[in-house]
């Protein structure tokens, strides 16, 4: 087997190698840290039109790289010049909204004769960077692309066909290639920036310390060669984000994520900036894109279209003016109880008090009577006059009411001074002990003590991701889950989560034979207890029963998320849904005429949720591979 490979000098820089690499991909893409991501614009059989709007969709979610999938070639469902011309288009499109620099990879699988052709229609339909079959076509094509300077694109390997050259094996019975020259080195010396492997634990049968092996081909020393991008894939779900991680080092890694995108939910933006959220990239928003109020309604950001923009716009403006008046409104009333004006109010002085409002009207006070107007919500207005009226001396019942109010106001100025001077005293004292060993200073990872910091007007906490709610999408809607305590290492015989639901979302109906509970600390929503549903805030405290069916779920008109801490056991049974079609009809032959309507149109929008997610089954019925909700049967640690 050939383990490895060293080049004398002169051979080694015979080669030119990658033309971009680590570096040149990020400085293309405008992503300065964290793992690049990757999908593929699949299945097989999809027309053109169709694999267009995927590559538009998952473009505008902030996928960096959009390759076709690798047995793209030029079926008659979607010919090789009229897929490229029209993915290009469509991510094009996408980065003009975001302003982001997403690349469409299109699949040069194309005989002999034919792939520098189809390299060439990839450049002039403008695309971001080409996917090479080098077990198909060969690593010299690759060389030869990457040696063009007018072609001047990106090239990603696929390994495809390339496990015959491993032998047929991945243990110490290959009698090939080791896997980080195959996968790594070769690719890289013939100028691939980015090279496509089976991660261990998915289809294929690689272990851990030979995909070890091709990260190190790929990014060990190589003469002047730059580094190159190992991208994992090969039946990689979303859940398996975080240990990829963890694995490949979180940076210098090009993460690949297909089936599982599609499956969690029928919107492919939402499902491409659920898994931009999930690792760990800081840049949510393109340079284009801007938050209305940080999250909607899926907990991930939004976009502002034209119209939006103008109606929000509009509303500011209104609200602006609106603070201007309570300004305005508050200003006189504090005016009107100083002293100051108190004493010029008594003085003889022929010279009145007298100011111009926005319009130059001259306002100014008038006779007892008309001076205030208290028909405005207990705010004292000042009453336009013509400025011969005579100033008016006010009545000593006036002025002890007047001296009153501004005594209250020097009390509260007095308890906002004390405040501030608190405030600064905490902020000293953060300071001085910035210096000291915190308990968040250790890992995340083992049975130690730990404090998890939440960060700042967000329900997130740091060094902990938000995760999906579940792979199923169809038994829930508009849901995230963090895990706090017991995931990991953590020997509690509990484990305690963070849950949240958008407006107009609900969690999954079930039930299941162990207890738990929860604590809502954001927003309001409603809990549902078997047929009966009961609204609950922040503070309030809910006890789900062994058996009990149940149900979290956020009103449509809600203004916040509903969120909620929820304690559960650590060996607990799998929960079993339950049809919100059935559930509805118990409801109402337990209820009757009594049923509330938003139980019963609720359960009615949950059926039909769940029957518009029903063409996702995979072939066995279910619906994606694994379970997000991480359930542990009893017995086991």
């Amino acid at each position: 087997m050939v383990i490895d490979i060293e080049f004398g000098k002169h051979v080694e820089s015979s080669f030119c190698g990658p033309r971009f690499g680590v570096r040149g991909l990020r400085k293309l893409l405008n992503v300065k840290y964290g793992p690049l991501l990757m999908t593929a614009l699949k299945p097989m059989g999809t027309s053109s039109d169709k694999l267009a709007e995927m590559a538009f969709a998952f473009a505008l979610g902030g996928i960096d790289i959009i390759k076709d999938d690798h047995g793209l070639a030029n079926q008659v469902y979607a010919p090789f010049e009229e897929r490229v011309t029209k993915c290009a288009q469509a991510v094009r499109r996408a980065n003009d909204i975001t302003g982001r620099n997403c690349l469409y990879a299109p699949c040069l699988n194309a005989p002999a004769h034919l792939v520098l052709k189809h390299a060439e229609f990839a450049k002039r339909a403008g695309c971001g960077a080409v996917l090479m079959l080098p077990g198909i076509t060969g690593l010299d094509v690759c060389r030869a692309l990457a040696e063009d300077d007018d072609f001047n694109l990106p090239i990603i390997a696929h390994p495809a066909i390339s496990g015959s050259m491993l032998g047929g094996g991945s243990k110490n019975e290959v009698r090939g290639f080791s896997h980080g020259v195959l996968l790594g080195l070769l690719p890289r010396l013939a100028g691939c920036d980015a090279t496509i492997f089976p991660n261990f634990g998915g289809r294929f049968g690689f272990s851990k310390d030979e995909c070890k092996d091709i990260q190190k081909a790929c990014t060990s020393i190589l003469g002047s060669k730059p580094a190159i991008f190992p991208s994992p894939g090969g039946g990689m779900t979303l859940e398996r984000i975080k240990s990829m991680r963890q694995f490949y080092g979180g940076q210098d890694v090009l993460l690949l994520i297909g089936g599982s995108l599609y499956s969690h939910s029928n919107d492919l933006t939402a499902n491409a900036r659920h898994f931009l959220q999930m690792s760990g990239r800081i840049d949510a928003y393109g340079p284009n894109e801007r938050p209305i109020d940080g999250l909607n309604h899926n907990g991930i950001t939004n976009l502002y279209s034209p119209q939006q923009q103008d109606n929000v716009e509009k509303s500011n403006l209104r609200t602006n003016i609106s603070d201007r008046e309570a300004t305005a409104s508050r200003f006189e009333s504090i005016f009107a109880a100083s002293p100051a004006h108190l004493k010029q109010r008594q003085s003889p002085s022929p010279h009145r008090l007298s100011y111009y409002d926005d319009d130059k009207t001259k306002v100014t006070p008038t006779k007892q009577s008309d001076r205030y107007d208290d028909n405005h919500h207990g705010h004292h207005r000042l009453t336009t006059t013509p400025s011969h009226h005579a100033p008016m001396t006010p009545s000593s019942a006036e002025v002890s009411e007047l001296r009153e109010k501004n005594a209250a106001l020097e009390k509260k100025l007095d308890e906002l001074t004390s405040l501030v001077a608190k405030l600064a005293h905490s902020a000293d004292a953060k300071s001085s002990s910035a210096n000291h060993r915190h308990a968040t200073d250790g890992p995340l990872e083992g049975n130690h003590s730990k404090v998890l910091i939440k960060k700042e007007k967000k329900f997130m906490w740091n060094r902990v991701e938000r995760e999906m709610y579940k792979m199923d999408g169809g038994s829930f809607k508009g849901c995230s889950r963090v895990e706090l305590i017991g995931k990991r290492g953590e020997s509690t015989n509990f484990h305690v989560r963070y849950f949240e639901v958008a407006p107009g979302g609900w969690t999954t109906l079930e039930h299941h034979q162990h207890e738990h509970v929860v604590v809502i600390v954001r927003g309001s929503g409603y809990i549902q207890l078997g047929s009966e549903a009961y609204a609950m805030h922040v503070g309030d405290v809910g006890y789900t029963a062994p058996g009990d069916v149940h149900q979290l779920r956020c009103a449509e008109e809600a203004t916040d998320n509903f969120g909620f801490i929820c304690i559960v056991s650590a060996e607990r049974d799998r929960p079993i849904e339950v049809d919100a079609s059935e559930h509805l009809i118990y409801c109402e032959s337990v209820s009757g005429n009594h049923l509330e309507d938003a139980i019963r149109k609720s359960l009615q929008a949950q059926a039909k949720h769940r029957a518009a997610q029903e063409k996702l089954k995979n072939p066995d019925g279910s619906y994606a591979e694994g379970s997000a909700c991480e359930w542990r049967p009893p017995g086991k640690k």
